[in-house]
């Protein structure tokens, strides 16, 4: 971990075109490495006509695309490595929930959200770990790592499981900071408590979370005087930035990653702009035929990781449309491209008021809940401030009683957390489709009480339902 930090620190590119370099060679490197140890990408890549002696001439234009699906569908021909399959690996994102631990002693397994209605599972060896960890400490953090003086460092995330914010920081150095690591499911006061009693050098978290602190500091019941703050998980809004900013008189520091890879872009001090780590993220925008998308140009992100050797990503589709601008940053003269405009999966806090007026709020990082083998897709309206319906389609409809039944106990030990018990309602619907949106092809998992009033305005019919607990 230390020698890739100090890797990191003093092996800086210096311009633009040093970027590129370093992202081809590292291309041609994976390249090498999947075509010769990846049974996947070996088939995968000679249905092209694409073989090992092609690896040094190739662009990333002329490789195909890879999926989510295609990649679960194949899993345990992506690595190379036999310890790496579907089966042993589900039955242990399936048993375990500690996020210290190594599989294996091996590796680090990161089960996704599911938040696109699919959910996956992607490997991290020690090497790809500690380089992704490096990049997450020089890149998209500013306050001195030094082992002579700890920083103390709040998080705010979901703890429930195998997901990749909380494994990222749950195996932070011990040598650099103090650890307080917050669940986003708790009560906001417990929360409130435990920063004014930590007081954090650096507070982090998923971005709703760090806003509803900001609103807590501003209203005089949060104390704290953070010299970082850092936001990633949810999209960073505008007024949610400025707030933050009022509030901690600090600018937050943005961060766009996924499971595929944590840490992609971030923004800094002086630059509000995603810069991505491109000579270790390989990201394209593509249009609509799957071509390069002029500059600026919304499109849908592909992304290669360069870095993760153990479970490889090339030309892998996201779920995000973004623009990007591919040369040094305008705004900071940052060498690295810019993300200028991303449409991320964005969903929107449950708010709920319990009976003595206070508010209490549910993250979308409840929807992992939902990743089970009976659900083929799901929807939560808050159709009353306090009341939610709950749409299933199920890939079975004899196994309702049992689908149910496990996520009613979730609910019920979800809602006790954040003591809501007796305060909010649920019923479980059973539907036979939860259509996307026509235009972005996203299908709405969350609808607010807020934004159901207002599909009710525009005569918003909902869909029928043929059963219902």
């Amino acid at each position: 971990m230390i020698r890739q930090l100090l890797a990191e620190k003093y092996n800086k590119c210096t311009s633009f075109e040093d970027v590129r370099i370093k992202s081809d060679g590292r291309l041609k490197q994976l390249l090498k490495h999947v075509l010769t140890h990846s049974e996947f990408y070996k088939k995968h890549y000679a249905e092209q006509g694409i073989t090992l002696k092609d690896s040094d001439h190739l662009k990333i234009e002329d490789l195909p695309f890879t999926t989510k699906d295609l990649l679960m569908k194949n899993f345990d021909e992506v690595s190379s490595d036999p310890l790496l399959n579907i089966r042993d690996i589900g039955r242990y994102v399936k048993n375990n929930n500690d996020y210290h631990l190594w599989y294996k002693n091996k590796y680090k397994i990161i089960k996704t959200s599911g938040c696109s209605g699919r959910y996956g599972v992607f490997i991290y060896d020690k090497q790809s770990w500690n380089i992704l960890r490096a990049i997450t400490i020089n890149r998209a953090s500013y306050v001195n790592v030094t082992p002579f003086k700890k920083n103390r460092l709040a998080v705010l995330v979901d703890t429930s499981g195998l997901h990749a914010g909380i494994s990222l920081i749950g195996n932070v150095t011990k040598m650099f900071y103090d650890l307080l690591i917050l669940n986003v499911h708790e009560p906001q006061k417990t929360i409130i408590d435990k920063l004014n009693s930590f007081q954090p050098d650096i507070l982090s978290g998923y971005a709703n979370s760090i806003y509803l602190c900001a609103h807590e500091q501003l209203d005089c019941r949060l104390h704290i005087q953070p010299i970082q703050v850092g936001c990633s998980g949810e999209p960073l809004t505008h007024e949610a930035r400025d707030i933050i900013h009022k509030a901690f008189r600090v600018p937050p520091i943005n961060m766009y990653g996924a499971s595929e890879s944590i840490c992609m872009a971030n923004s800094s001090r002086q630059c509000h702009n995603l810069h991505i780590a491109y000579d270790w993220n390989l990201i394209e925008v593509l249009d609509a035929c799957e071509k390069k998308a002029q500059e600026e140009e919304i499109g849908n992100a592909v992304l290669t990781n360069l870095y993760n050797y153990s479970f490889p990503l090339i030309r892998y589709k996201m779920n995000d449309r973004m623009s990007m601008r591919l040369n040094s940053c305008p705004d900071c003269g940052s060498v690295f491209p810019v993300i200028t405009k991303i449409e991320g999966r964005a969903e929107d806090l449950l708010k709920f008021i319990r009976r003595d007026g206070s508010e209490e709020y549910l993250f979308c990082s409840f929807m992992s809940l939902f990743n089970e083998p009976g659900i083929k897709s799901f929807r939560v309206i808050q159709k009353e401030r306090n009341y939610l319906e709950i749409q299933l389609v199920l890939t079975d409809k004899n196994s309702a009683d049992a689908t149910v039944n496990k996520l009613d106990n979730d609910f019920k030990y979800l809602f006790s957390t954040k003591n809501l018990s007796r305060d909010v309602s649920y019923k479980f619907v059973f539907v036979d489709t939860i259509s996307a949106d026509t235009t972005t092809g996203k299908t709405t998992r969350i609808i607010t009480f807020e934004k159901y009033q207002k599909q009710l305005s525009k005569n918003f019919v909902p869909q029928e339902v043929f059963e219902s607990y």
